[in-house]
């Protein structure tokens, strides 16, 4: 006796899942940092098809694709119900196909603030020039002693110096620094995410009940 294959459609019917993918420096929407990786989330359309006694489930044409990060993953999944979700990178959608990479020339919150500073040096630099030029002036025309005025313009000099070249090298270094954090804690992050979900996922198991393969109603006996 042969069980011929059934299929039933229905524009309510989909499928969705998640994967892993891998990148290098990828920009990605609503992330602080570019990353090397993180989670696809895929809809697609579906068939339920009925053989050998037994339901089967594919996939059709897709609907749409977004990334997340892993830390964008995780919140998806533990922070249900919090405003309008999470920020995801929408990459493929129904009608329009693939969607092109976010710009790369936004800067992130860390390259802006580091920007603000340099720039906000810079100005402050030209002032202190012009200050040190006014302060050279009013000595030059003044009666104090010379060995006095060396002693104030050495240390106008100094905080030049320091504003002009100094400061701006130490942020460089504090960015590089910076960047050798991220780049540890995204490890970290990745992992802990990883055991949350883990951990989330087989309490959430541990919870529910036993559902029957298929919903009881008017369908079922003819799609039987």
């Amino acid at each position: 006796m042969t069980d011929k294959e059934q299929e039933f459609t229905h524009p309510s019917y989909g499928m969705v899942s998640f994967t892993r993918f891998t990148s290098t420096g990828y920009r990605m929407f609503g992330s602080a940092v570019k990353v090397n990786g993180g989670v696809t989330l895929c809809v697609k359309r579906a068939i339920r098809a009925h053989t050998l006694h037994h339901d089967w489930y594919r996939g059709r044409e897709q609907l749409i694709e977004v990334h997340l990060t892993e830390l964008q993953f995780a919140q998806l999944l533990t922070g249900m119900n919090v405003g309008d979700g999470v920020p995801c990178t929408i990459n493929f959608v129904a009608g329009e196909g693939r969607v092109e990479d976010p710009p790369a020339d936004v800067l992130t919150e860390a390259e802006i603030v580091h920007k603000d500073v340099k720039e906000k040096s810079r100005d402050l630099g030209r002032q202190l020039d012009k200050a040190a030029a006014d302060i050279r002036k009013v000595l030059a025309e003044s009666k104090v002693a010379k060995g006095e005025k060396e002693k104030v313009l050495h240390a106008v000099d100094m905080f030049v110096q320091e504003v002009r070249h100094n400061l701006p090298y130490l942020m460089e270094q504090f960015q590089q620094s910076a960047e050798r954090v991220v780049s540890e804690l995204k490890t970290e992050v990745v992992a802990f995410c990883e055991r949350t979900l883990r951990s989330r996922g087989l309490e959430a198991l541990g919870k529910q009940a036993p559902t029957p393969l298929l919903p009881g109603g008017k369908d079922d006996g003819q799609r039987g």
